[in-house]
């Protein structure tokens, strides 16, 4: 690939440990990146708009809390959630404008007992969450009304472990369900799991067993979930649980972060292991194929992501306290890539 040329914004020094990128919402043609200044110990957000330029810095109170996810939430606005142990949880709706924290919402707390978790705009237009436990055999599941009403579930799994190991991805799935992929290296528990609304939890392990885990879940148009499974294979499942197909893309890549273009309605993979960016298309055919697009030497894809107009960026952290290697790489016509160094 034949790099833009781009310089590095003047932000880069102070990016510590980042934690998520978004698209803006509605009529806001913006990238969105929460992050953590070491120096100052805050939590920062970055606007960056489509031709990858740092528009705004804005530092987010309180000052030591921990930038966590992003979403739009059901009200059309940017919500980030702060899960720092010593703090108040809370996941904060923030003006895109001014960088303000307009309302505060309460947020599961991450501990010594609980790992960080995904966060989504639930069907019910909660924001719902998935903690894993490290130290006991519960996970939790959580559903926060953007009034702030909160319900809380403690789930077992069979084998007493809790969502197998990790959480790793939810979705709302086609049946209006919030859906959840697992990553089970032990291969005795569930890999995916539903949760309706009312807090009803069902597991399932997808036969054969051979899918030991499922990331990046997503709920695609043709119906189906799909997901990275294995060793460079994805696959779709229906909403029994079963796995309907899988496809290997390549063999020596993994792919942890996949999304559908709203458009064209063809999956984005980004690979973990060498870097390749993947057009494929529902019938799990390879449309296009960029190698090694993406640095993974120094850090690795934390999320791709189609903008407003179509565009392909893909962002990439090592998720180091320190300053650390974070890239937000934009492809350009024919694979050339816009490269922004934070």
């Amino acid at each position: 690939m034949s790099p833009l040329v781009f310089t590095a914004n003047s932000y880069g020094s102070i990016i510590g440990q980042t934690y998520c990128a978004i698209d803006g919402p509605a009529n806001d043609d913006h990238i969105y990146m929460s992050g953590f200044d070491p120096t100052t110990v805050d939590m920062i957000l970055l606007k960056i708009d489509y031709n990858g330029v740092v528009v705004d810095n804005f530092t987010i109170p309180p000052s030591g809390g921990w930038a966590g996810q992003l979403i739009i939430g059901s009200d059309g606005n940017l919500w980030m959630n702060n899960p720092r142990t010593g703090y108040t949880p809370a996941t904060m709706q923030i003006n895109t404008s001014t960088g303000a924290v307009v309302a505060t919402i309460p947020s599961p707390t991450v501990n010594d007992n609980f790992s960080t978790q995904p966060v989504i705009p639930g069907p019910d237009g909660a924001i719902w969450s998935l903690l894993m436990g490290l130290t006991n055999d519960t996970g939790i599941i959580t559903q926060t009304t953007l009034a702030g009403v909160q319900s809380t579930w403690t789930v077992t799994a069979p084998s007493g472990n809790p969502f197998g190991v990790a959480p790793t991805s939810l979705c709302v799935g086609p049946d209006g369900n919030i859906w959840a992929g697992d990553r089970d290296v032990s291969r005795s528990d569930y890999t995916l799991w539903r949760i309706t609304t009312a807090g009803v939890v069902t597991g399932f392990a997808p036969s054969p067993s051979s899918v030991p885990y499922v990331y990046s879940l997503i709920s695609a148009s043709d119906g189906y979930l799909w997901g990275g499974i294995n060793s460079g294979e994805i696959a779709k499942f229906d909403t029994t649980g079963a796995l309907v197909s899988s496809y290997t893309i390549n063999s020596l890549d993994w792919f942890l972060c996949i999304t559908e273009h709203p458009t064209t309605h063809n999956l984005w993979l980004v690979d973990d292991n060498y870097g390749d960016i993947y057009e494929v298309d529902l019938t799990g055919a390879v449309v296009n194929y960029y190698p090694a697009a993406v640095d993974v030497v120094n850090s690795g894809p934390y999320s791709i992501i189609i903008d407003k107009t179509g565009g392909v960026w893909v962002f990439n952290s090592n998720g180091s306290m320190g300053p650390s290697y974070v890239y937000l790489y934009k492809l350009g016509p024919g694979g050339s890539q816009l490269v922004m160094v934070l």
